[in-house]
């Protein structure tokens, strides 16, 4: 009886130990597997909060990152001359376009020895006054804006060949008026002393040209 009472004692001793001794077999060796970082988990570099990893700054200890570009300050006054600039570019492709509707009449009409009727030549008079203005005030507020935000590198190659384009126009113009044949061409059945028409013309459709060009650059060429 005594032995296999001893036998029993055994035999309890060996299956309440066996649980504990798989487990231990088939555990994890690493002593804190439940801080693994999961395969699909969030990634560091979105928990950074702006600070550089390590591999980012140099042997001081400097952070090595691009620095972002200061922001430009412009004036209240920088938005209005825009505007203004914005409505005059506007108003300039209906004028060129009028003017040289007009002047191409006034030219066939001399051609052909014809007077043409003074609303015809007053029309082509107040228009290239008007584009002379409204070249005048692009200028002004167009040179302004570029030396303002000259700081501001966004877009700054685009504004330069604007501006310079445009200049080029505002001779070009000035060579039209220079060319303008005088309007007494029919008094005292003569000639007139003024420029060549075909001088004229070819200036005026050049500066136009040109002036457009550099108008629907801005609006199709974009940063």
């Amino acid at each position: 009886m005594r032995t296999l009472r001893s036998g029993f004692l055994a035999l309890t001793v060996v299956l309440s130990t066996a649980p504990l001794t798989a487990q231990s077999a088939t555990s994890d060796p690493a002593p804190w597997p439940a801080h693994r970082a999961a395969a699909g988990g969030p990634r560091l570099d979105a928990l950074r909060l702006g600070i550089p990893p390590l591999a980012e700054l140099d042997a001081a200890g400097t952070d090595t990152l691009r620095r972002r570009a200061k922001a430009v300050e412009l004036s209240d006054a920088y938005a209005v001359r825009l505007k203004i600039h914005q409505i005059a570019s506007f108003a300039e492709l209906p004028l060129f376009a009028a003017e040289i509707v007009i002047g191409q009449r006034l030219a066939r009409d001399r051609d052909r020895g014809v007077e043409s009727p003074e609303s015809l030549r007053s029309a082509h008079g107040a228009l290239a006054t008007g584009l002379g203005v409204l070249f005048g005030v692009n200028t002004i507020t167009g040179g302004w804006n570029l030396i303002e935000g000259w700081s501001d590198r966004k877009g700054r190659t685009r504004r330069v060949v604007h501006s310079l384009a445009m200049l080029a126009a505002d001779a070009a113009f000035l060579a039209t008026a220079g060319a303008a044949p005088d309007d007494d061409l029919f008094e005292d059945g003569g000639r007139g002393d003024g420029g060549s028409v075909g001088t004229h013309r070819t200036w005026a459709i050049s500066a136009s040209a040109l002036a457009t060009a550099a108008t629907l650059m801005m609006w199709i060429w974009k940063d």
